[in-house]
């Protein structure tokens, strides 16, 4: 009889996850709605850090800007595992991709930004923002040539909006490396540093059309 009941009770508390409090179905979970949702809980953490960081560049008191720096560090982990799990809920979403690259750049793992951007440029070859994203990337790993070329890719592909944020984020390169260029020859950052102002005044005279070289 005692197990009778106990076998009883299993099919009972298997079966009830399948119902709500008045016996009604739950509804399913749609694997694809969670990926969005996901994704788009990471995007409010990334929007959150941009704050952190405009407040960070104001500020001058060093205990703030300490705590700062921790907030921005936490959110963009926030950011990470929101995407992830977005990824994991739909592996085609390709957006997600790109946006964990970009969170995982600004915490300071390019290499895993790189293979995200991959990933994301493997679902969608032309993806202008992952292009971009990419390029930024390659900077932070002083992969001069391989930013060049996203550079002329998106400026090539007719995206000047996105062309003209990489060509920003080079000329903060540029600047960095010649206040500290590290192990990076002076001759390297200077000459990919003329290349840049030749294409500054090259994109004005090509506004209306043709291509860079």
């Amino acid at each position: 009889m005692r197990s009778r009941f106990s076998m009883f009770v299993v099919l009972l508390m298997a079966a009830s996850p399948l119902f709500g409090s008045h016996g009604a179905p739950m509804p399913q979970v749609d694997p694809k709605n969670e990926a969005v949702n996901s994704y788009n809980d990471g995007l409010r953490y990334r929007d959150r850090a941009w704050g952190y960081e405009k407040e960070l560049a104001a500020a001058t008191d060093p205990a703030k800007r300490t705590k700062l720096e921790e907030q921005i560090r936490k959110t963009y982990a926030a950011d990470v595992r929101c995407q992830r799990a977005a990824i994991k809920n739909n592996s085609q979403l390709f957006q997600a991709y790109s946006e964990l690259g970009y969170a995982l750049r600004k915490s300071g793992d390019y290499p895993g930004a790189l293979e995200a951007y991959d990933k994301a440029l493997a679902l969608m070859p032309n993806y202008a923002e992952a292009i971009e994203y990419r390029g930024e990337a390659f900077l932070g790993l002083d992969r001069v040539g391989d930013a060049r070329e996203a550079y002329l890719l998106l400026f090539n592909g007719g995206d000047r909006n996105n062309a003209g944020l990489l060509a920003t984020a080079m000329t903060k390169w540029v600047d960095q490396r010649r206040a500290n260029p590290g192990s990076l020859p002076a001759q390297k950052i200077d000459e990919f540093g003329t290349w840049l102002t030749q294409r500054k005044e090259i994109s004005h005279e090509t506004a209306a059309g043709g291509t860079w070289h």
